[in-house]
């Protein structure tokens, strides 16, 4: 079969998938059928290791399962298909029933690539504006207030234009793949995934311009904290950092790098089951 590398990710709360990923590390790996190795999706330095070497990886989860993955990753292509034990499943592919598919996907003889964009977002400390730290999403990052119920001020300049400053609880950065998470329960809009758009939000803004944007991928925004007490930087709800008042954090899609996930089921419209998937998909509860 040519040695293919599948890494197998799995949620290590949920019992099913848990079990599953094993049964499918027997089935493919242990049979000698692949290479590869199995890993918990909360084990991250772990995991960014293993990914190194993988040629496609299956997760067994939800959504979030999926998110983890994509950070250990760190902008690497790998295709990826998910196993879906979520409740929403917008990430994921296959029933837990399904996964005689995947040598099939494996091998090529079925499937099709569906291409998301990545944010890349750049942290410069005010304290060493020189040392940034780089992350990627696949869903969103937002600087929000901390644990004190305050608004922050957050200074916004698009391509080096300053537009406005909000005075929020925070504002939201979102690929159209996220556009569907935190951003659409703010009241962002919903743009359909494949677009390369990207939308900026605020959160719950005071005095200041409440609307959000959609902007074009070659666009960048830059976004100053001004605050008296804590900020946060969160990216896809895995990844936080402090933030101090000064500092300064650039967002923009990565022309680069994007996340690949590999389809069985034919592309359908992706409006017609957004409202059933917004409200959870009984079936997997």
């Amino acid at each position: 079969m040519g040695n293919k590398q599948i890494g197998i990710v799995y949620h290590p709360l949920n019992e099913r998938a848990h079990k599953l990923a094993e049964v499918l590390y027997e089935h493919l790996i242990q049979s000698n059928q692949y290479d590869g190795w199995i890993c918990s999706a909360w084990e991250a330095s772990e995991l960014k290791e293993k990914t190194k070497t993988a040629e496609f990886i299956v997760t067994t989860g939800g959504d979030g399962t999926i998110l983890r993955v994509v950070q250990a990753l760190e902008g690497r292509t790998v295709p990826i298909t998910g196993v879906n034990f979520g409740r929403v499943g917008f990430l994921t592919e296959l029933s837990p029933d399904e996964t005689d598919l995947l040598p099939e996907l494996f091998l090529g003889q079925a499937g099709w690539i569906d291409e998301r964009a990545l944010l890349r977002c750049e942290h410069y400390p005010v304290t060493d504006p020189q040392n940034s730290h780089v992350f990627y999403a696949l869903n969103d990052i937002v600087i929000a207030r901390g644990r004190i119920a305050r608004i922050i001020r957050l200074q916004i300049r698009l391509n080096d234009e300053y537009f406005t400053t909000y005075k929020a609880d925070g504002v939201i950065s979102s690929t159209a793949t996220g556009s569907t998470a935190y951003n659409i329960a703010a009241g962002g809009p919903v743009l359909e995934p494949s677009s390369k758009h990207f939308i900026v939000n605020p959160i719950s803004a005071h005095m200041s311009p409440e609307y959000p944007l959609v902007l074009r991928p070659e666009k960048y925004v830059d976004f100053v904290v001004d605050t008296h007490h804590e900020a946060v930087l969160c990216v896809d709800g895995h990844i936080h950092v402090i933030l101090a008042s000064g500092d300064r954090i650039r967002v923009t899609v990565d022309e680069n790098r994007v996340i690949n996930f590999l389809r069985y089921h034919r592309k359908g419209s992706f409006y017609s089951t957004l409202e059933q998937r917004l409200k959870g998909n009984e079936f997997f509860k």
